[in-house]
């Protein structure tokens, strides 16, 4: 590790605790970047990176003129599963909603869980948010508690994963149950979610009218879950329907900490030469953009990316990209009204796929 780097994970951590000390303050501002370089001895380049981070995941905000603050989604309540004697004070209500979720640090989850939150307290009930850490322990004991606690699981899965013992448990007990984003295949359970497929498709033949031809896909290897596989379904129905003898080759699957990340991109691009690009916005965006900046080539690929979490960060390119919009507060009002169906209404299992919005920032 160089040292620059080192420094910047110094940051980035110090900034972090700064953030959990002070969520709860009411417009807090952070130190600035020459602040920050002056006390770690760094670069203004190691403390930009550092807040640039936080600001992409959505800890903090800046304002012209007035500085750096802590983001509402940092004060989103978070239950830690390491007191469950709090936990039980809490849930004895038996009015409770659990919602389980891998992460929080995006705008997408934040508006997901805006969505559930409204629509359960404007029907009496309470929100209780569990963090799994994308882990399938923390997964299974969340599952656990919250079967035992509430009348309800609103559960957002985490990748790379099937259906675990205590998923089957919760369906052979009828227990409700609400599946948000990504489905797990070989249980018969509620989902709620964006129309992948069909935003993808569409998001192409869009492209396509508008004279590409050769349009690239990049993103999660289709393992990684149900929506990523949705998306992939989608591109290829779409670019077939007009291309019969479309390559598979113009799809690029590519973990986005890959270390060698921009260089495959370079290597793609060049061999690919697409006019058109779709990918996901939060994990390849900025990489994208930094690529197409450096090579000039903004006003010759067309950027389209799911979701605007890269607009929590410094704008890139013009022109501006296209947006499929996943809609996430209206996932998670869905999920919370099927939700109550299920535990109050003697509702049935539902599958609801909502659809999304494309527009151009």
């Amino acid at each position: 590790m160089t040292q620059r780097n080192l420094l910047y994970t110094q940051i980035y951590d110090y900034l972090r605790q700064l953030i959990e000390e002070n969520k709860n303050e009411p417009d807090f501002r952070l130190p600035s970047e020459n602040e920050l370089a002056s006390r770690f001895k760094a670069s203004r380049i190691s403390a930009k990176h550092a807040l640039d981070l936080l600001l992409e995941e959505g800890l903090i905000y800046r304002q012209q003129g007035r500085g750096t603050f802590i983001a509402p989604l940092a004060r989103t309540v978070a239950v830690s599963l390491r007191s469950p004697e709090n936990q039980q004070n809490f849930l004895s209500s038996g009015n409770t909603v659990a919602v389980i979720v891998p992460f929080l640090h995006t705008s997408f989850m934040c508006d997901l869980i805006a969505g559930i939150r409204e629509t359960l307290e404007s029907r009496n009930l309470e929100c209780y948010i569990m963090v799994t850490d994308n882990d399938k322990k923390k997964e299974a004991l969340c599952l656990q508690t919250a079967q035992v606690y509430c009348c309800g699981i609103i559960l957002f899965p985490i990748a790379f994963t099937q259906y675990s013992e205590e998923m089957l448990q919760l369906t052979v007990n009828h227990f409700p149950l609400v599946q948000v984003d990504r489905y797990l295949h070989g249980l018969p359970l509620s989902y709620v979610g964006c129309d992948q497929e069909a935003a993808t498709r569409r998001g192409v033949e869009m492209l396509y009218q508008q004279g590409h031809r050769r349009i690239s896909f990049i993103g999660h290897l289709a393992q990684h879950s149900t929506s990523v596989s949705d998306r992939c379904h989608g591109f290829d129905k779409a670019t077939l329907a007009f291309d019969p003898g479309y390559p598979a080759s113009f799809k690029l699957s590519i973990p986005p900490d890959a270390p060698d990340l921009e260089q495959r991109l370079d290597a793609h691009i060049r061999e690919m030469n697409p006019t058109a690009i779709i990918s996901t916005s939060r994990s390849y965006a900025r990489a994208l953009m930094r690529y197409l900046r450096r090579n000039n080539l903004d006003n010759e690929i067309t950027l389209m990316l799911y979701d605007n979490e890269f607009t929590l960060g410094e704008p890139y390119l013009s022109p501006r990209p296209y947006i499929i919009d996943q809609q996430p507060k209206n996932v998670g009002a869905a999920a919370a009204n099927l939700l109550y169906r299920l535990a109050f209404e003697n509702g049935k299992t539902e599958r609801i796929c909502l659809p999304a919005d494309i527009f151009q920032l």
